[in-house]
């Protein structure tokens, strides 16, 4: 059973700084990035084959603009990068990335599965015979309705 900590620790260290986290990925940044519906659609695009701005923005139907804006985001959170292939820039998924959050859900996952092991509180103690516990757990006396109206 783990040792007992204050509830101010149980959030555990910041997700970028966990032990398998590659270094310089912000997983906090990453999940926030594929929060977004319109960026999950790229990834999924990109996650096939390698893919040009102009291609991206023909099978999303997305305008250039925005289009620039999620790639941005994208790259920013590490999970996409972007070489030229035939004069033309092509965007590619990072496998890297992708692995280091894989492996911090699958410890946050294990983590999860031991807590749920260990029970929250003991059970509160039967009520006294005859008595019936209120909100606070002390009984209440009970009046008959007729009495009321």
């Amino acid at each position: 059973m783990p040792p007992s900590v204050p509830d101010a620790d149980l959030r555990g260290p910041p997700i970028a700084e966990h032990r398998t986290a590659a270094p310089g990925v912000d997983v906090r940044a990453v999940l926030a990035a594929l929060a977004e519906p319109r960026r999950a659609d790229i990834m999924r695009l990109l996650e096939r084959r390698h893919r040009s701005q102009r291609g991206l923005s023909t099978e999303l139907g997305m305008s250039q603009p925005l289009l620039s804006h999620h790639l941005k985001v994208l790259r920013e959170a590490a999970l996409i990068d972007s070489t030229v292939c035939d004069r033309v820039k092509v965007y590619l998924l990072r496998p890297e990335t992708l692995k280091s959050l894989a492996d911090r859900l699958a410890v946050m996952a294990e983590a999860a599965a031991e807590t749920c092991k260990i029970k929250p509180c003991r059970p509160a103690p039967p009520p006294e015979h005859g008595a019936s516990p209120t909100l606070s757990g002390w009984p209440h006396r009970r009046t008959p309705l007729a009495s009321v109206v």
